[in-house]
């Protein structure tokens, strides 16, 4: 698995900050790193993973997907692994695909469900696996963040626009239901 130095390197060698095959130097690294968790802070807030539900608890709470829990005081926010299936009484199911959670408290952490597991997207390590790294060109859309306006990039334009029609239109899994809401 990519951890997010290996996106990031490929990252600025795709926008030609580092030469293939030269190590990065630390300040870029550094930098990739904060652009890159900018790019998931950014795609929490601009619902790419879904419109969120605030649910405020002051007492313990199994969290469920798409839920933004607002807490106060100190109760244990639980993020579990499978949920119950509706249309089947007495079955459960795994965490739909690119389903979020966020917890909002004395510290904030956002878990974000990719293909086989809950990661924390919150607080990214450059150690890290690097979520969503697996399911397509991740490095082209930070190569894009990181190039900026600054150069004629279309191949990375292209590769970038590609990752994010892949995430954001989820057609390789399961959709959550959809259920309307009326007021």
């Amino acid at each position: 698995m990519a951890t997010c130095r290996d996106v990031i390197t490929q990252a600025l060698q795709q926008s030609r900050i580092a030469a293939l095959g030269d190590a990065p130097e630390d300040s870029e690294i550094t930098f990739g790193l904060t652009v890159l968790q900018s790019l998931f802070d950014n795609w929490v807030s601009s619902g790419m993973f879904g419109r969120m539900k605030d649910v405020y608890k002051t007492i313990d709470y199994t969290a469920q997907e798409q839920d933004r829990v607002i807490t106060s005081g100190s109760p244990t926010i639980t993020i579990p692994d499978a949920f119950g299936d509706d249309d089947k009484v007495g079955t459960t199911r795994p965490p739909y695909d690119l389903s979020l959670i966020e917890v909002v408290g004395a510290t904030r952490k956002v878990w974000l469900y990719d293909t086989n597991g809950w990661v924390d997207i919150n607080a990214l390590a450059l150690g890290d696996t690097c979520p969503l790294a697996r399911r397509g060109n991740l490095a082209a859309v930070l190569a894009l963040e990181i190039h900026g306006p600054f150069k004629d990039a279309p191949h990375i334009q292209k590769a970038a626009g590609n990752f994010l029609s892949v995430i954001s239109l989820k057609h390789g899994t399961t959709s959550r239901p959809r259920t309307a809401e009326y007021y």
